[in-house]
């Protein structure tokens, strides 16, 4: 039985007596009872988003402006922004618009562009062959 069934079986009991003192009394042990239950609640929601906090701190690393979840035997996960991550500890993934690389946080709406690595080769890759055909013509 829990301490809320316990005082409305106390107020069912007493229901029928005159005595008002000990009616206001099983009210107010009622009402405490009821906030010590919500902040019961509260407590354990709060261990509950700093036990995901710490987790997802053991997995976070900073590459390329953002944050990226190490997983195990998976790709890496990301990006998070930052900025949500460094002030609220909160990892909001980043969102990509338009195809330039550009992230944008929903959380707290800052932008990052990345050059993701796949990009990053691809233009490393153009860029050596120009130098290669400016090497040839002037050779």
């Amino acid at each position: 039985m829990t301490i809320i069934e316990a005082t409305k079986e106390l107020v069912r009991l007493t229901g029928n007596m005159q005595n008002i003192e000990l009616r206001t009394t099983i009210a107010d042990i009622q009402d405490k009872a009821l906030g010590l239950q919500e902040e019961n609640a509260s407590l354990r929601e709060k261990i509950r988003d700093l036990e995901e906090s710490l987790r997802m701190k053991n997995k976070l690393v900073p590459r390329l402006n953002s944050y990226w979840a190490q997983r195990k035997d998976q790709p890496e996960d990301g990006p998070y922004c930052t900025v949500c991550w460094d002030t609220k500890r909160q990892a909001v993934r980043m969102i990509k618009v338009g195809t330039a690389g550009q992230f944008d946080c929903m959380g707290c709406g800052s932008k990052n562009v990345l050059v993701l690595q796949d990009e990053h080769d691809r233009q490393q890759a153009q860029i050596r062959a120009i130098i290669d055909q400016h090497n040839q013509e002037i050779y």
